[in-house]
């Protein structure tokens, strides 16, 4: 077993142990189902979300019991995917850069640890764009590629190393397709681009005390309406 798998599975044996891939997934759906609230709120009952990058649906699932309609979008199919007989949740094999959708489709986008993953990852943003309505959000959780721990890898201090050896050590633990320039200021600008308005939150798995560099970080971006021409 090379030396970098060796402290790749130390690193998720100790996150195991600590609770903190429970913890971190409790504390994604908080966070979103308190925007899906915020939304119902300000507009009533959003009516289609989106899952990108949904993987077995785990999440898609939750968000249907709460929506006229949760879309489960992911690039390969699973077969989990079959057990749901939820008339409020379909499943989609597409790619999030090209999404088999009509504009003005989606009251609300989520991609959970998505963007980092695809190449191109500034066409998901766009894609979402049309996609969504006017007054529509965009929920990212970003890992920050940049923790001194990287939290895919569990690589320290990965993030100051030169490009290719950042590329040739990711894909040593099966990690080849890690978009080390999908970092959170460059989401921003390209939020920024299509008229989005945003929120960035920090979120720490940890005591802030340890560590000022959050692990990742949740952005929510709302399509602004359109303004009335004169």
């Amino acid at each position: 077993m090379s030396i970098t798998r060796t402290i790749y599975r130390a690193g998720v044996k100790l996150a195991t142990r600590l609770g903190l891939y429970g913890r971190r997934r409790l504390e994604y759906l908080r966070l979103i189902f308190k925007v899906l609230s915020i939304l119902s709120t300000h507009r009533g009952k959003p009516r289609v979300a989106l899952d990108l990058g949904c993987a077995n649906g785990w999440l898609t699932r939750r968000i249907a019991k709460h929506l006229g309609l949760a879309v489960g979008i992911d690039i390969s199919f699973h077969s989990e995917w079959v057990e749901s007989r939820n008339p409020s949740l379909e499943f989609i094999v597409a790619d999030a850069r090209s999404l088999p959708l009509r504009p003005d489709t989606a009251d609300c986008v989520v991609a959970i640890s998505l963007l980092e993953h695809v190449p191109g990852w500034n066409r998901v943003v766009s894609e979402v764009h049309r996609v969504l309505r006017h007054g529509g959000l965009f929920i990212i959780q970003l890992p920050n590629l940049m923790y001194f721990i990287e939290p895919h890898t569990k690589f320290p201090l990965l993030g100051l190393l030169p490009k290719r050896v950042k590329a040739i050590l990711a894909s040593s633990v099966g990690y080849r397709d890690l978009q080390f320039g999908c970092t959170l200021e460059n989401v921003v600008e390209e939020l920024k681009k299509h008229g989005f308005e945003y929120w960035v939150s920090h979120y720490h798995h940890i005591s802030h005390k340890l560590t000022r560099s959050p692990p990742s970080y949740f952005i929510v971006a709302l399509k602004a309406k359109e303004t009335a021409k004169t």
